[in-house]
């Protein structure tokens, strides 16, 4: 149960955050503003959808290491 939760707040708020970054990208003015904007939300949202995919697939080793791997790298 608080596995669920807690992968659904996950995939919520990296949803949220990749959603911020492409509206950035249609909003800032100029190239650096544009990079910048979607460059630190975009990462927070792939983090967090990938630590909601190490949580739905707590069991199995080789999916949760990949994406650990996705987030340290």
């Amino acid at each position: 149960m608080m596995a669920e939760i807690s992968r659904d707040v996950l995939l919520l708020v990296g949803a949220t955050f990749m959603f911020l970054g492409s509206l950035g990208i249609l909003r800032m003015p100029d190239l650096y503003g544009r990079m910048q904007s979607s460059t630190k939300s975009m990462t927070l949202g792939v983090a967090s959808i990938m630590l909601a995919v190490a949580i739905h697939f707590g069991d199995k080793a080789e999916v949760v290491t990949r994406a650990l791997a996705v987030v340290f790298f």
